[in-house]
């Protein structure tokens, strides 16, 4: 990273923004546990609704009836102070149904779409007909809407939208990039947490002793147009699209752009002034169309930056088999000049000796250096969890690729390697001739 720019841009955060960057991860995690108490085993995508908040992008919440998509939407109106209102798409037979008139747009007190500021869109692609479908794009993605033949502006800044199906079919279409965020909301899987829910053992309470502000979000946004890429991560985001083209999935070019403006969101909140690694764990929560194409980009993204246990293990075969490539050219004359068994009485032989022996030493060298490799990889992997384990929007991500036995393997080669030339490096370094040879020979027959 350049650093000059790298000091610009802290001078930057420290000077011209009110936001306490040193410690606004703090703040975040205050709220994320108070909202983790109202709920129950929903620690993921509240820590996703908070990150989409700040960032005023939509998210998509891909799951049954009676997962508590409403009530989050509530409390992140609460949150904010937000007017909320949510909506049964399946319920609507008309687009005026929905959304109403332009004497309601005016009408504060009248409770829809036009005059909310968070909005849950449930059913989303069980609407009765097109012209509801169709009024809902600008909407959701441009907080824009035209009525009676004025374009208007909306006090939206947030849409949720909910179903138990992935949109099918053209028509629906145009709303895979509607909503830059998504989740998979399951039940509750854990018998303690399904007792504490059935127990109502969590907060009930609305209200928050931490608010978030549209100051707070709007200065986030400003900012966080500041924060830098690194070189890994652009590394990243290139091997992805590149695999993502391959396997033609659907991710759109608009996708990786609201994908930036979502991870830099990211860093700001995490308290930095630069993209890491860990924060390109969020595209397995963005792009993705429908359960296939999201476990295969979880997978494209594990292995881009941890790497496959299958090619791993590949490698590990490999440096095997050249080891024992290695190890069998000590045979022969080679093996009994070791041992100081072998005649030796001319020069030349005594030189193509020490010459194989220092062949076979940078073959093992060689050797060791793909195993440092591999080991710097494992290093590598494991300073990514670390990142991994401090991006408070980041959870359940880890290296899969390097096993215990991988190490075991590993480790086993080096040291009998390194042995195998620490052995022969002494054998040269004390034979410097012909002659000392010779008599170490006599030695070494002597002493048996």
């Amino acid at each position: 990273m350049n650093q000059l720019i790298k000091r610009q841009t802290i001078e930057f955060f420290k000077n011209e923004t009110f936001l306490d960057i040193q410690s606004i991860r703090y703040r975040i995690l205050e709220i994320i546990d108070e909202f983790n108490t109202k709920l129950v085993e929903r620690e993921e995508v509240v820590r996703l609704l908070i990150l989409a908040l700040y960032a005023k992008q939509n998210i998509f919440l891909f799951g049954e009836p009676g997962v508590s998509k409403t009530y989050m939407m509530r409390l992140l109106a609460s949150l904010t102070g937000w007017r909320d209102y949510n909506i049964n798409l399946a319920e609507i037979n008309s687009p005026k149904e929905m959304i109403g008139t332009l004497e309601n747009y005016y009408d504060k007190e009248h409770k829809s779409v036009l005059n909310c500021e968070i909005a849950l869109f449930d059913e989303l692609f069980k609407a009765k007909e097109s012209g509801i479908l169709h009024s809902l794009l600008n909407i959701i993605r441009e907080k824009t809407i035209t009525l009676e033949g004025k374009y208007l502006p909306l006090p939206l800044k947030m849409v949720i939208g909910a179903s138990n199906e992935f949109p099918q079919g053209k028509e629906l279409e145009p709303f895979d990039d509607r909503f830059s965020m998504r989740y998979e909301v399951k039940r509750i899987l854990n018998h303690d947490n399904f007792l504490n829910f059935w127990q109502e053992v969590y907060d009930k309470n609305l209200t928050f002793q931490t608010l978030i502000t549209d100051e707070e979000i709007d200065e986030t946004i400003r900012i966080s147009r500041r924060v830098l890429d690194t070189q890994d991560v652009l590394l990243f985001i290139l091997s992805l699209r590149e695999r993502i083209l391959a396997e033609k999935l659907k991710f759109s070019d608009r996708a990786f752009s609201d994908a930036k403006r979502i991870l830099q969101i990211s860093a700001i909140l995490n308290g930095r002034y630069h993209l890491d690694i860990s924060d390109a764990f969020l595209f397995n929560h963005i792009g993705w169309r429908e359960s296939n194409s999201k476990e295969r980009i979880n997978t494209i993204i594990n292995n881009t930056v941890f790497g496959t246990s299958e090619e791993l293990e590949k490698f590990i075969i490999d440096l095997k088999t050249e080891k024992t490539r290695v190890d069998d050219l000590i045979q022969g004359n080679i093996f009994l000049a070791l041992r100081y068994e072998y005649d030796i009485i001319h020069q030349d032989t005594f030189n193509a000796v020490v010459d194989k022996l220092s062949a076979i030493v940078k073959e093992y060298e060689q050797i060791i250096s793909f195993l440092k490799a591999i080991l710097y990889r494992r290093s590598m992997n494991k300073y990514v969890e670390k990142q991994i384990r401090n991006n408070i929007f980041i959870i359940n991500y880890k290296d899969t690729a390097f096993k215990s036995k991988h190490l075991m393997d590993v480790r086993k080669i080096l040291n009998n390697s390194t042995k195998k030339i620490k052995m022969i490096k002494a054998w040269i370094a004390e034979n410097e001739n012909i002659m000392a040879y010779m008599n170490k020979k006599k030695a070494h027959s002597n002493e048996n």
